[in-house]
């Protein structure tokens, strides 16, 4: 018989991975509002288009909820992936920005006029 002890934990053999949760908003209804996003991930898309293979949910508070946007955009996904890159991570996961429309894109901005 296996003593209860030497049974690992799922926790110590598999990572913890974030869980985005939130009401889903469109990418639309948040343009040009400055917001802190608290979360991310890049994963395969389900609705995948030619050239736009990868799906990005974005986790983010407004008025003490928190929310998720989920989008194709490559412009997006690569502006995530170069702040993981460049990142502290010793300091919490979360960067404030707004996300504005440029023809045809969406492009993270400054979230605050300088």
């Amino acid at each position: 018989m296996t003593d209860i002890a030497d049974i690992p934990e799922i926790a110590d053999v598999i990572p913890d991975r974030e869980t985005l949760d939130g009401t889903k908003v469109s990418i639309d209804s948040i343009l040009n509002v400055p917001l802190v996003f608290t979360g991310w991930e890049i994963r395969p898309s389900k609705h995948k288009k030619p050239g736009n293979e990868q799906c990005l949910t974005l986790q983010f508070e407004r008025n003490g909820q928190h929310h998720i946007v989920f989008t194709g955009s490559n412009v997006l996904i690569s502006q995530i992936e170069a702040y993981e890159a460049a990142r502290d991570k010793t300091k919490p996961r979360m960067f404030k920005a707004v996300i504005r429309k440029i023809d045809n894109f969406y492009k993270f901005g400054r979230s605050e006029v300088k």
